[in-house]
C-alpha cells in the first residue's frame, strides 16, 4: 500500500478497493459493509490524530489571544510568565490613551517547532482621520495540553519596553473663514481675551471668594462658577468668560487685576463682525461642551471649539478640518516639567496624522447691506 503524506486519502482509497466487493449485497455482507465502513472511519480518525503536530490548538491559542486584545480585555488568556489579571491591568494602562479607540487585530500565518509557535499579531486602529497599522510577533509555548502566551509589552505595541505606555497628542488646524459677497472675511479670527481665575495665583487666599468677586465683574453665574473653579485642578486657568478685544469692553484689565488670581489672557477666536451680525445666518464658535464632545462619536475632545447654530454648525466639519494627531511611547507616570527639562524629548512618536486645514465656506451676503439692514431694524425696535 502506497502512503501519501496525508495518509487518510490512502486509507480511505485502499478502504474502497478491500470493501468495495461488499457494495449492493444485504444480509451478512451489508453487515459486513457497515463494519468495513466503521473500521475505515478509525483507520482515518488514528490517521488524522497521529499526523496531528498540536497546529490546530496553537492556532486556537492565537486566535484567543488576539480576539482578547482586539476587545481590550486578555483577562481570560491564559500567560506563560504573568499572571492575567496583571497582564490586563498593564494592557489597559497602555492604550488608556488612545480611548475610547480599540484595536482589530488578526493573527498571521503561524511557524511551529515543537512546543513553541510564533505567531504575527496584525493590528489595526482608527485615529483620527488615519488608520494606524503594524504587526508585531508573539510566542505561544505548549504547556501540558494548553497553548500560553508569552507576555511581552512588545506585542502590544512595536519595540514598547517594561514600563511604557502609549500618549496622544492632537493639535487642532486654524478654522476657516466664513466669506461673503466678494471674499469679504464674515466670520474669522478676532482678537479676545479669555478672563478666569489662575489658582497658583491666588496662593494661600480664598478662592471662592475670588471667584465669587470675578463673576459678579463680569456677569456670569456666580455659585455655578465657584463650583467650577473649586472642582478644578490645582494647576488650572478657569475661564469665567471670553470677551472680544475691542474698544467696546467694559470690563478692564485693571478691574480683573485687583481680584486676587484673576487674570485675562489674549487669544483670538473665529468671530463675526459684531455679536449680532447676521447671528442667526451665520452661527457662533465657541469650546464643545460636555455633551457635544460625548455625541462626536471621538471627533471632538477636551478643548476643542466648535459650530453652534447657523452655518457654523451646518458646515462644522468643513471649516474644522482635521487634527493632528501624535502618538508617543512614553516611560509611565512622565510628567510635563520632566519632558521640558530633557535636553531632548525623552518620548518616541510611533505614529502620527497630519493636520488638514478647513476649507472656507462662500456666501453671497454682503456685509454692508447687512449691517446695514441691522441698523435700520435696531431703530423700529
Amino acid at each position: 500500500m502506497a502512503l501519501r503524506p496525508d495518509g487518510a486519502a490512502v486509507y480511505a482509497r485502499d478502504c474502497d478497493k478491500a470493501f468495495g466487493v461488499a457494495t449492493g449485497h444485504n444480509g451478512a455482507m451489508g453487515n459486513f459493509q457497515k463494519l468495513s465502513l466503521a473500521l475505515v472511519g478509525l483507520i482515518i480518525g488514528g490517521s488524522v490524530v497521529a499526523c496531528d503536530d498540536g497546529r490546530s490548538k496553537a492556532d486556537n491559542a492565537a486566535k484567543e489571544l488576539a480576539s482578547a486584545i482586539s476587545a481590550l480585555d486578555v483577562g481570560s488568556i491564559a500567560f506563560d510568565g504573568k499572571d492575567a489579571a496583571a497582564a490586563n491591568d498593564q494592557l489597559k494602562e497602555v492604550f488608556k490613551a488612545l480611548e475610547p479607540a480599540k484595536p482589530a487585530v488578526a493573527p498571521g500565518d503561524m511557524k511551529l517547532e515543537g512546543d513553541t509557535a510564533t505567531v504575527p499579531l496584525n493590528y489595526s486602529w482608527k485615529i483620527g482621520s488615519g488608520e494606524w497599522k503594524y504587526s508585531v510577533s508573539t510566542q505561544l509555548k505548549k504547556s501540558g495540553d494548553t497553548w500560553r502566551a508569552t507576555w511581552n509589552p512588545a506585542m502590544l505595541v512595536p519595540e514598547l519596553a517594561e514600563g511604557e505606555i502609549l500618549s496622544k497628542a492632537a493639535e487642532s488646524p486654524q478654522r476657516a473663514d466664513i466669506l461673503g459677497a466678494g471674499g469679504a472675511q464674515l466670520v474669522t479670527y478676532r482678537p479676545v481675551v479669555n478672563v478666569g481665575i489662575d489658582k497658583p495665583q491666588v496662593g494661600g487666599g480664598d478662592i471662592a471668594a475670588a471667584a465669587t468677586k470675578l463673576a459678579q465683574l463680569v456677569g456670569v453665574d456666580e455659585a455655578a462658577y465657584v463650583k467650577q473653579v473649586e472642582a478644578s485642578g490645582a494647576e488650572a486657568f478657569v475661564t469665567a468668560i471670553t470677551l472680544r478685544d475691542d474698544g467696546n469692553r467694559t470690563v478692564s484689565d485693571e478691574q480683573i487685576a485687583a481680584i486676587p488670581g484673576a487674570r485675562s489672557i489674549r487669544d483670538s477666536l473665529p468671530l463675526a463682525p459684531t455679536r449680532t451680525f447676521a447671528r442667526a445666518v451665520l452661527g457662533s464658535v465657541a469650546q464643545a461642551s460636555a455633551e457635544q464632545i460625548e455625541k462626536s462619536g471621538g471627533v471632538l475632545s477636551a478643548g476643542d471649539v466648535t459650530g453652534n447654530g447657523g452655518l457654523e454648525q451646518q458646515y462644522d466639519a468643513q471649516l474644522r478640518g482635521t487634527d493632528k494627531v501624535v502618538i508617543r511611547a512614553q516611560k509611565a507616570g512622565l510628567t510635563t516639567a520632566e519632558i521640558k527639562a530633557a535636553p531632548q524629548d525623552p518620548r518616541r512618536t510611533v505614529f502620527e496624522v497630519p493636520a488638514k486645514p478647513g476649507v472656507p465656506v462662500k456666501t453671497t451676503l454682503d456685509p454692508k447691506l447687512q449691517q446695514l439692514a441691522e441698523d435700520v431694524l435696531g431703530k423700529v425696535g
